[in-house]
């Protein structure tokens, strides 16, 4: 399996296209194995990503975050994702 950026139990794999799979792999030593969580990112032409799909067992902590878009913003994207909750507006959340 070929990864495009990988941190220990962090894996990122960009297949054909704009979107990126990102994966917090249960166990680093197992991979390709079983995962915590994993989540799709979507990647503009104006070098923008968004957090799209989130699935698993727990969602990314802060620290798991930090190092996604450190890596990102290494490669010149910036990034945000979009909150959802019933009866409210969307809120854009910009990713310092």
């Amino acid at each position: 399996m070929h990864f495009l950026w990988r941190d220990g139990a962090l894996t990122i794999e960009q297949p054909e296209g704009t979107v990126l799979l990102v994966r917090y792999h249960t166990d680093p030593t197992q991979i390709p194995g079983e995962v915590d969580w994993s989540c799709a990112v979507v990647i503009n032409k104006a070098k923008q990503y968004e957090f799209k799909i989130l699935a698993g067992i727990r969602g990314p902590t802060k620290s798991e975050i930090k190092q996604l878009t450190t890596y990102l913003a290494s490669q010149g994207y910036t990034g945000f994702w979009r909150r959802y909750k019933t009866n409210k507006p969307i809120k854009t959340v910009i990713i310092k």
